[in-house]
């Protein structure tokens, strides 16, 4: 269907350009095909890609002088809860508690805040998303090297260990 759109939209308005949209990227280039002048350029995205909603990541910043991540609105400390011995426990976050976005993660228990946040690839953030792995902190990106399976993955590691 969207094909069949781009057609008529490029028939029907003159000097008109429009493509089909799956990705962020292909928004950029459309974008700068735009930039570069003179035309009408039309986006067509599926019903399905619309739905897909936007990229988010975790919004908890690292307190140092508290030695743990703490929720963006009240300041707590986070706490992650586990089972120890049958019996459950609630100890400070760690970064892998944030790799990806859970029912357990989602909001702070003391003051009911999302802890997660909207975010763009060219963001500057303490978290980096790092691809088949999820969500790394900057900080503690060597908590991560045992975690990474793919070439991808340990590339994008490294990188950011260098940083």
């Amino acid at each position: 269907m969207t094909g069949k759109w781009v057609r008529e939209l490029e028939e029907a308005i003159s000097n008109a350009r429009a493509a089909i949209v799956r990705t962020s990227a292909d928004m950029d280039a459309l974008y700068a095909g735009y930039a570069r002048g003179g035309r009408t350029v039309f986006a067509v995205m599926s019903k399905e890609n619309a739905l897909d909603g936007y990229m988010r990541r975790p919004a908890a910043r690292w307190d140092a002088r508290r030695q743990g991540f703490t929720c963006p609105d009240c300041g707590s400390v986070i706490q992650m809860e586990f089972m120890d011995c049958g019996k459950r426990t609630l100890t400070d976050a760690t970064p892998e508690y944030f790799r990806t976005e859970t029912r357990a993660n989602r909001k702070c228990e003391g003051c009911g805040a999302v802890l997660w946040t909207a975010t763009t690839a060219e963001e500057q953030s303490e978290w980096v998303r790092i691809s088949h792995l999820g969500y790394v902190h900057s900080r503690f990106a060597y908590l991560a090297r045992d975690a990474c399976k793919t070439a991808a993955a340990k590339k994008q590691l490294a990188a950011l260990l260098r940083e």
